[in-house]
């Protein structure tokens, strides 16, 4: 049997594309683990961050240097789009306060199920335990070969994902299919993961999270990169949305300067410390960062870092120990060790060269028939729904496609 479409991978992306496929075609869609969307279960922590507030402009700015290749399909299929393709199944949502859209229910799985009723509805045929091991254009089709049977269609969808959390399926298959095919791949490396470091002096304040801190990177002593938003210490190192959101930046050996204090800078401290030491020089010294925005704790750690007595008084202050407080605070210097690997990162940078995809259509420039959706792409997004967002949109316009 020929199939019009093959969908290969079970995730987002590939059960709504073989969704959007199917209003036209006959569609197959193959998975290799046990059922479909075992990744999608565990976003935003089994509850399905789906997408996010703003516009579509909005959305760009949040997809590293790939987000103007997003533009099309957003715009085909935007944030309202996706919502609404799920309110009409019964399914409503809510808005965190930072933004993100979870469905009532704070279960993924609903999302899971409504996408394979879509499916089966659609008359998708889902086979899974389907591993492709290997793929070639044949004439005008695609021939498969997979651990139980061989498979040729007309038009083929990869939506394979990436290699983050590779116990779910995400094991970085669809590179090896792609490769065979005639495509480049830009070398997949963790996104959206934390970063460890080397002896690391805050293990004992981990779980401490500081809001709308300034990092600036530095790489080989020269400043790459600067960067604001909540941070939080871990056990072994950092992480956060400041650090998840732009760890595909972030390489071993590089160093980050941490203001705890952004937006107040060393010389605005100091002036405001040497005011508080003239008129309130008996008062306790920790009692000054009252009025600032920064963990007592944190403020404690330093004291006995730099040699501070914790009931010293503001008069008592060296001009010595002055500088180094405030250098620790507006500028604390930390060099990462790791940047956490992909049992670890919630999505993947890198995947089909974007070159090669035609970003109004997500089909192959260089094999026609062949298309793409979700995480296999080489576009990473922010966490905050934005993946999901992309992963439904790209399939949206992969599926129409076809």
């Amino acid at each position: 049997m020929i199939h019009d479409v093959i969908v290969v991978g079970a995730g987002p992306a590939g059960l709504f594309a073989a969704i959007q496929a199917s209003s036209r075609h006959q569609v197959l869609l193959l998975e290799k683990k046990d059922s479909p969307g075992k990744k999608l279960l565990i976003t935003g922590s089994g509850q399905c961050n789906l997408t996010h507030t703003g516009s579509v402009r909005d959305f760009l700015a949040f997809y590293g240097r790939h987000g103007s290749f997003l533009g099309s399909c957003l715009q085909q299929f935007q944030p309202d789009d996706l919502l609404d393709f799920f309110r009409k199944r019964n399914l409503e949502f809510y808005i965190s306060d930072e933004g993100k859209y979870f469905p009532k229910t704070n279960q993924a799985a609903d999302i899971l199920n409504i996408l394979i009723q879509e499916c089966q509805k659609n008359g998708v045929a889902i086979k899974t335990c389907e591993r492709i091991e290997k793929v070639q254009r044949k004439d005008q089709f695609f021939l498969l070969e997979s651990n139980k049977a061989i498979y040729e269609a007309k038009k083929l969808i990869l939506t394979t994902g990436g290699m983050s959390y590779p116990g779910t399926g995400s094991e970085g298959d669809g590179y090896s299919l792609a490769k065979s095919l005639g495509h480049s791949i830009i070398p997949p490396r963790p996104a959206l993961t934390p970063v460890c470091v080397s002896d690391f002096s805050m293990s004992h304040l981990s779980g401490l999270s500081f809001k709308e801190v300034a990092i600036d990177l530095f790489r080989d002593h020269i400043k790459k990169a600067s960067f604001t938003g909540d941070l939080l210490f871990t056990h072994k190192g950092l992480s956060g949305p400041v650090i998840l959101n732009h760890s595909r930046y972030l390489l071993s050996g590089d160093v980050l300067h941490i203001n705890f204090l952004h937006p107040l800078q060393a010389a605005g401290l100091i002036k405001e410390m040497l005011d508080y030491i003239q008129h309130k020089g008996s008062h306790s010294l920790i009692n000054f960062f009252r009025a600032y925005p920064v963990s007592r704790n944190l403020v404690k750690h330093f004291f006995t870092a730099i040699g501070i007595k914790q009931d010293l008084k503001a008069a008592e202050l060296s001009k010595a120990l002055r500088t180094r407080l405030i250098q620790q605070l507006t500028n604390f210097q930390i060099e990462i060790n790791k940047v956490q690997g992909f049992s670890h990162a919630m999505v993947t940078a890198g995947g089909i060269d974007l070159k090669q995809v035609d970003p109004r259509s997500f089909q192959s420039k260089i094999c026609p028939g062949l298309y793409f959706a979700g995480e296999i792409l080489d576009i990473d997004g922010d966490t905050g729904g934005y993946n999901l967002q992309a992963a439904f949109s790209t399939a949206f316009t992969a599926g129409k496609s076809v």
